[in-house]
């Protein structure tokens, strides 16, 4: 095009069909809007796609909107900032956020100025008075999806500036109104939720299953699954004063009369979608007594900026589906008239945007319908014996055929897959022998959890749009009769039995459960013979109370899957594990753990007589071997593998050797052993580790950590492209909380702790002087003081250089023995006097701090983390949102507050009490050691203040820095830094490593900054000392800093990680026993992000996992980054 152009989406003409009407979008240049009168030109960062965007490209309402050129650029929802202002703009100043609605009739009628419509698109124009300004500390996301369905909801429940299509006014719902929304699910209709909740009124709505207990969540009073019930009758002469519907049921004037019963005398029935029918009712709108109107909001910045106010006091949350590149616009249309969508779907205009960040929930599309022949998929075209060839030989084809089920066959939509080593033998033909080849290609995957969407002839038992998780097995999709497979879970769908799936209830998350059904089976056959049996076709175990189990690899899928299932069963259970897994064993409910690496357990428990030992881990390789068993069995005793079987033909069809019997095990995929385990699941009873959760696109990672040996559980897969990379930590659960008590009772004067009785000069005597005690005294509580029950504690270096002394003119330890550790993640168990912000049973987080524990006048410290309780003052201590988990915000204090504070200086200062860091959008940062604790979470937030971020790392982090959205990653190991960036002006230089020790390296770093720039240093301080009170050096200033422990920045930090715009990366989780180990991998240097203490191992009993969570429920934030989000799509 001619002059100055931009990127946009286009709609060349109508078609009835929304397939093809989507396929005549097309993307690219197009000339860029220039402002008129009153008009302002604005940078798009977010669109959302609506319903009505689809309506308007079918053609569905050319009688009421008239769009009236072609080509025209579709989207009526914009967020970003004024780039240009024309003429007699007198509200707005270029760089301001804002929010717009582009408007229907606004923008579609005949002597409209500036449309049709436009923000699918770089810029959009608008006028001035259909924008309202965004205050600074509200993101931009959080108001994107608001203003056609805001104001749609506003004005039907209470009129404002609005009136429906014949010009009458619309709700009036006050306090004590009966207000029931249909499609409460949907962007109109979550939002008209929660207004008329606030209102005061009694709110009832229609939603599909799987929205019934967010709905709930977010005010709702009656929540009515529409797939089961008859609204009509259900609330039959309940008289309703406004229905409002956002999914246009009534189509006929039958359908009026049967919404009428429900109205009561003048009751509105408002819709938002279906117009048509209303015109027979002609001008007066009254049918039976009640009205029944049509509406199509109106444009407005006065209402507009009401609704803008709600969000940001925290009364009103847009609640964001799905987040999509602007390339993925016929996606997110798709998305947005699907009807399952919880909220609204957001388009990010931003080039750099990634898929979808990991607070958008993977949607559970109840029901949606199958609009394609191909699917996404991954596939096998041979075997290859090395593994790593194997992994790498797998392809993902964009158009695999779609299965179709067959008799008693359904097709499931899969949300959820799970790695398996059984995926890598059947890769490498390890068991050809058992096993027989498959036809190639072929799909990978065993397990998968998703929702039901297609069934074939026969089907009784499930329904369209079921919840369910299946196991499509071994034997089962592998042997020559098999009539689906082999496999097939690696793909957006799959085609299952019946009879090889089980439905999950409502209050389970897909993936809690999806890694279940192969190692679930698998140790529940092995344990309890079910309906399964070994190879051979003998039974298996018989585990009851009493039995004494040894699990070799507890820490693998069907490892700590067993391990739970015994100790429930009342067995004595040992197993064997990596060093980093024992605290986590013995939480589960072993009695015993063995590091395999620095002990032979053959060799430890020879003689003494196990029940049963269930291998997980392929030990049992020779006969040698299967001898060294023989001696721990008692006579009668049974091997039982899930590995390693060739060795076991040797014996014969007996299976016995010595008195002992040494089985294979295959599991076989029964729907009542499922659904056992799926009832254990929903009640608690049992708890799926999830390791890892990977991105569709990830899948050979996922294989490659299943078996490395090291995971904690199982390693899922998202289908739904919402996930990370690898976005949990490992050892900590995915979507389970550590249970926290509603008040706890304290009924003991002492208490379980690490405590230094002395100082030592070299870490390594230092560390391991650290002694821990069973009879430590309770701390004292007093003014102003909560007691926390510690669940979770970081280790940090600051804990290293605290008990080695590397900081004695700063911090002066004057009482001994002392319990370090800074920072904890608990609930409250006591109140001191004066405390009016905590009740007891609250989840917290806290920073004991440095300063203010180690101070001379500090009265509560030193520290005191590591322990089953600690102290510490209420002005260091925020509330954790119920839906947050301990875990995710155990590593953030110490680490959070240093890195805000250098990036923004929020309440913090230099030691010599200076202000420090102002990054913004355009600064330049760099942070020397990115990997680290402060130094991840420096990164993310300045990315997410728009700042240009380079980092170095270690070689092995490079990849991850690049994944958070570093635009320089310098391994430090292969390149001098100094020398790679001197002469490039930086802003600001974080050092998380202590790298400037003495002047030399001060002058170095100084040719890297600009004049006035900033180097901040959270470690080595004595080369500063004699930089003065300035601290200048070369027109440059040095600063060294300790966070301070306010509960204000721990607040916004706390609403980050709440809201995802901030992640703690956690390396290791390490029992209450490891401490020495943790603290040794603090200051390694090697970790990614922060290594965590589990306190709770520290009884050696077991704590139940939550049996349900909010976890599925989606979360908008409520606490930006100080300088907006301009830099957001580079963010973590």
């Amino acid at each position: 095009p001619d002059g100055p152009a931009m990127s946009a989406w286009q709609c060349q003409g109508f078609d009835a069909s929304v397939a093809q009407a989507l396929d005549w979008l097309t993307y690219g240049p197009v000339p860029k809007p220039s402002p008129g009168q009153g008009q302002a030109l604005v940078r798009v960062h977010y669109a959302a796609a609506d319903a009505m965007d689809v309506k308007i490209i079918t053609g569905s309402y050319k009688s009421v909107f008239h769009v009236n050129r072609f080509p025209f650029v579709p989207g009526f929802d914009a967020a970003g900032e004024v780039a240009e202002l024309g003429p007699g703009c007198s509200k707005f100043q270029v760089g301001d956020k804002v929010v717009l609605c582009l408007g229907l009739h606004e923008s579609l009628c005949k002597d409209s100025d500036f449309g049709p419509a436009g923000a699918f698109a770089e810029y959009c124009v608008c006028p001035e008075r259909q924008m309202s300004k965004v205050p600074e500390d509200v993101l931009l996301s959080r108001v994107a999806g608001l203003p056609l369905s805001g104001l749609t909801a506003y004005q039907a429940l209470f009129t404002g500036r609005g009136s429906s299509t014949k010009g009458d006014p619309l709700g009036s719902v006050t306090k004590g109104s009966k207000v029931l929304v249909l499609g409460g699910n949907r962007g109109p209709g979550h939002l008209a939720v929660q207004m008329a909740h606030r209102k005061g009124a009694m709110v009832a709505t229609t939603v599909p299953p799987s929205c019934i207990h967010w709905m709930v969540y977010i005010g709702a009073n009656r929540v009515i699954n529409f797939r089961e019930k008859d609204w009509t009758e259900h609330f039959k002469g309940q008289d309703f004063d406004l229905i409002l519907d956002c999914v246009g049921w009534a189509t006929t004037l039958e359908e009026i009369d049967r919404a009428a019963e429900v109205l009561c005398a003048g009751g509105q029935y408002i819709s938002i979608s279906n117009f048509e029918c209303f015109d027979a009712l002609g001008e007066s709108t009254e049918r039976n007594g009640r009205f029944f109107k049509a509406m199509v909001a109106k444009a407005d910045s006065e209402d507009l900026d009401a609704l803008v106010s709600w969000i940001a006091y925290g009364d009103l949350d847009v609640f964001v589906d799905q987040l999509c590149p602007l390339a993925e616009v016929r996606h997110a249309l798709r998305e947005s008239v699907s009807g399952q969508c919880r909220g609204k779907v957001l388009l990010c205009q931003c080039s750099t945007a990634k898929a979808v960040p990991h607070h958008f929930r993977p949607r559970v599309a109840a029901g949606s319908r199958v609009s394609s022949s191909t699917m996404r998929a991954w596939q096998c075209f041979s075997w290859e014996p090395d593994f790593s060839q194997a992994v790498k030989g797998l392809v993902c084809a964009d158009s695999s055929p779609l299965p179709a089920p067959s008799q008693g066959q359904a097709l499931v939509r899969v949300h959820f897959a799970a790695a398996d080593p059984w995926d890598a033998h059947l890769l490498t033909g390890t068991h050809s022998n058992v096993l027989p080849a498959p036809a190639f290609p072929f799909v990978p995957g065993f397990d998968a959890a998703g929702e039901v969407v297609e069934l074939g002839s026969g089907c009784s038992k499930l329904e369209v749009g079921d919840k369910v998780v299946l196991c499509l097995g071994l034997r089962e999709s592998l042997c020559k009769e098999a009539d689906f497979g082999p496999a097939g879970a690696f793909a957006e769908y799959c085609v299952c039995p019946e009879r090889q799936m089980s439905k999950v209830p409502e209050d389970v998350l897909l993936s809690r459960v999806a890694g279940l059904p192969l190692s679930g089976l698998t140790a529940y056959q092995a344990l309890f013979t079910g309906r399964g049996s070994s190879t051979k076709g003998d039974p298996l175990g018989s585990v009851t109370k009493g039995s004494k189990v040894l699990v070799l690899g507890g820490n693998r899928g069907p490892g700590h899957l067993a391990v739970q299932m015994a100790c429930r069963k009342g067995a004595v259970v040992t197993t064997t594990v990596p060093p980093s897994c024992i605290g986590w064993m013995l939480d589960l409910g072993a009695s015993r753990a063995i590091n395999f690496r620095e002990e032979d357990w053959a060799a430890l428990l020879t003689g003494q007589d196990f029940d049963l030992i269930l291998d997980c881990v392929g030990w049992a390789a020779c006969a040698k071997e299967m001898d060294r068993a023989t001696d721990v069995l008692r006579p009668g005793g049974r091997y039982i593998s899930t590995s390693n079987f060739k060795v076991f033909e040797a014996l014969g069809s007996s299976s016995e050797s010595r008195g002992r019997y040494f089985q294979a095990l295959i599991p076989k995929v029964d729907v009542q052993d499922l659904d056992a385990l799926v009832g254990m699941v929903a009640a608690g009873d049992l708890d799926v580790v999830t390791d890892q959760v990977c991105p569709f696109s990830e899948v050979r990672h996922a294989l490659r950590e299943s078996v490395a040996g090291q995971c904690r559980g199982k390693v899922l897969v998202c289908q739904c492209g919402a996930a990370p990379a690898t976005s949990r930590a490992r050892g900590v659960p995915y979507g389970v909380s550590v249970p926290t008590a509603a008040a706890p009772q304290l009924c003991t004067s002492t208490m379980k702790a690490w405590r230094c009785h002395s100082l030592d000069p070299f870490m390594a005597p230092a560390v391991n002087s650290l002694k821990f005690e069973d009879h430590v005294p309770m701390p004292p509580l007093g003014h102003g003081q909560v007691l926390v029950r510690v669940r979770f504690s970081a280790a940090d270096p600051a804990d290293v250089q605290l008990v080695t002394g590397a900081y004695s003119n700063v911090f002066n330890i004057r009482t001994f023995p002392f319990v370090p550790g800074f920072d904890a993640a608990g609930e409250v168990a006591a109140l001191g006097p004066d405390c009016a912000k905590f009740q007891v049973g609250d989840k917290v987080v806290l920073c004991l701090g440095l300063l203010e524990s180690c101070a001379q006048d500090a009265p509560f410290g030193p520290a005191g983390a590591f322990a089953e309780y600690c102290v510490c003052p209420e002005q260091q201590v925020s509330l954790v949102p119920s839906d947050v988990m301990l875990s995710e915000v155990a590593g953030l204090p110490l680490a959070g507050l240093t890195a805000y504070q250098a990036l923004f200086t929020g309440k913090g200062c230099s030691t010599s009490g200076q202000p420090l860091g102002n990054v913004q959008k355009g600064s330049k940062v760099l942070v020397l050691g990115g990997n680290r604790g402060s130094g991840h979470l420096a990164v993310q937030m300045a990315l997410r203040a728009g700042a240009d971020v380079t980092t170095t790392v270690p070689p092995s982090s490079v990849d991850w820095m690049c994944d958070l959205g570093a635009q320089r990653v310098i391994n430090f190991r292969d390149t001098d830094w100094v020398e790679e960036l001197s002469g490039q002006g930086l802003d600001l230089i974080l050092d998380c490593v202590g790298w400037a020790t003495d002047h030399e390296e001060i002058d170095r770093a100084a040719d890297v900054l600009r004049p006035g720039g900033q180097y901040i240093s959270i470690s080595n301080f004595k080369a500063f000392d004699d930089l003065g009170a300035s601290g200048e050096r070369k027109g440059r200033l040095f600063k060294a800093m300790i966070p301070k422990a306010d509960a204000a920045d721990l607040d916004s930090l706390v609403a980050w990680v709440d809201a995802s715009y901030l992640e703690v990366v956690t390396d290791q989780v390490c029992g209450f026993a490891e401490v020495h180990h943790a603290l040794r991998e603090s200051v390694a240097g090697q970790c990614r992000g922060k290594v965590l203490i589990h306190q709770c191992c520290a009884s050696h009993h077991r704590h139940q996992p939550c049996a349900t969570s909010c976890q599925d429920l989606p979360r908008s934030g409520h606490m930006p980054l100080p300088h907006g989000e301009q830099g957001a799509a580079g963010g973590a």
